[in-house]
């Protein structure tokens, strides 16, 4: 009898659920606007916020109410939720302002930051903010300006950093400009790129890399000069590294383990051949090891998987014109020191064109790979073999060891296709522009 109820009790927990689930409809609620809009959600909670005609719009109840902010005046450019305190901090920046306003509180009240730029800067549009994962009073802000050079408009930018949430104060760069620079950049970051960095350095860490280009009559590069610098007290003195003293950097990025750094030796062509360094500690670098020359790699599509391997898109676009046939366009993967490359054999057909690459957080192990045709007919007048280059996506969910098409499935109308879907090694999803 014990048993007999023990069993009827075990029942009626899984059961009800079932029924309550089944009966489950979700709410939808609509909100008509004339404008096209951008929304936002904070995350785990039922807040939104978006902007509509330059008006900032907050929700506390999934977007059934919705309350306008007064607070914000000047002519909005952007609204963001932080990506590194999500629960609660928003951005709203101004155009052609140094002026941008903050929310700590899901946007019940907000605040007005300006950054203090210099006189002869005009701002070119806003100014971006950056973010340190674990204390929320250190910012970066950096603000592109034109600059009025006795009658020569040059273009720079201006790199601010707070340590206290309110007051700003400018980062000089460690690279002093010659006077036949006609660009000269900056960009800083945070050392810590992630609550759970593996990379030591205190809260006011960052690394920066400074950058003065010289342009001939033509228009034509005429010199690079480059420095990368770690600061540990906010950009106020720098260390830079002996290693790059002869290169041009082109360009670093700082992942949860590995800081990654993309070197030419040459500094007065733009398309030779590059070097790829490694750090783990933010204090040294050594080259890593790769399986041929490239001469194309955007930082901003490197991730590091779920075991703290580096994988790198290299996208072959230009090419020398005495080259037919390029080198193909690949996905490279590092050992887990970041040190060694090996090209990953994600599909058997030669590209060239850029390649995009996702690994998302949220689907530990997963890597999809996306492939763009592209041609060079600057050089080669468009040689290259058009039925090799056609779109191609795949996905991987063992880290790269093996990859798979992605499978159409939609039953009930496969017979829209124009092939079968049942067959995903001929006939799979496409899609060169996905997000995630």
């Amino acid at each position: 009898m014990i048993l007999l109820q023990v069993i009827c009790t075990i029942w009626t927990c899984l059961f009800i659920p079932l029924l309550n689930a089944e009966e489950f409809v979700p709410k939808v609620t609509e909100t008509l606007s004339e404008y096209s809009f951008s929304l936002e959600s904070f995350d785990d909670s039922n807040s939104l916020i978006r902007l509509d005609n330059q008006v900032v719009w907050i929700s506390s109840d999934s977007g059934e109410n919705w309350e306008a902010v007064k607070e914000i005046e000047g002519h909005i450019l952007e609204l963001i939720v932080d990506p590194l305190h999500g629960q609660d901090r928003a951005f709203v920046s101004i155009h052609l302002s140094p002026k941008f306003y903050v929310t700590d509180d899901r946007g019940k009240s907000w605040r007005a930051l300006t950054i203090p730029v210099s006189e002869n800067c005009r701002l070119g549009t806003s100014c971006s903010i950056a973010t340190h994962p674990t204390d929320k009073k250190y910012l970066i802000a950096d603000c592109p300006c034109f600059i009025n050079d006795n009658g020569y408009i040059q273009i720079q930018n201006e790199i601010y950093f707070t340590n206290d949430g309110e007051s700003f104060y400018n980062i000089e760069p460690s690279l002093k400009k010659k006077e036949d620079d006609h660009i000269t950049s900056s960009s800083c970051n945070f050392v810590k790129s992630s609550k759970d960095s593996d990379i030591e350095g205190n809260d006011a860490s960052i690394l920066c890399l400074f950058s003065n280009h010289g342009y001939d009559s033509d228009r034509h590069l005429s010199a690079a000069y480059t420095q990368l610098a770690l600061s540990t007290d906010g950009g106020k003195t720098f260390k830079k590294f002996d290693e790059f003293n002869d290169k041009v950097i082109y360009q670093y990025k700082i992942l949860k383990s590995h800081i990654i750094v993309s070197t030419q030796d040459d500094r007065y062509n733009e398309m030779s051949p590059m070097d790829i360094w490694i750090s783990n500690d933010a204090s040294t670098f050594q080259k890593a090891r790769l399986p041929a020359q490239v001469r194309h790699v955007d930082m901003y599509g490197i991730y590091e998987d779920s075991i703290g391997r580096i994988i790198i898109p290299i996208s072959t676009i230009f090419t020398n014109e005495k080259n037919d046939q390029p080198a193909p366009s690949e996905i490279l993967i590092s050992d887990s020191q970041g040190l060694k490359f090996l090209p990953v054999e994600w599909t058997i057909n030669p590209h060239f064109g850029y390649i995009d690459i996702a690994s998302p957080h949220f689907l530990e192990g997963t890597i999809i790979g996306s492939f763009h045709p592209s041609f060079d007919y600057s050089h080669n007048k468009g040689k290259y073999n058009k039925k090799i280059a056609r779109y191609e996506t795949k996905i991987s969910v063992d880290n790269g060891l093996t990859w798979s098409n992605l499978k159409v499935v939609d039953e009930e109308n496969a017979d829209s296709f124009p092939c079968d879907i049942t067959r995903p090694e001929r006939c799979s999803l496409q899609n060169p522009f996905y997000s995630i």
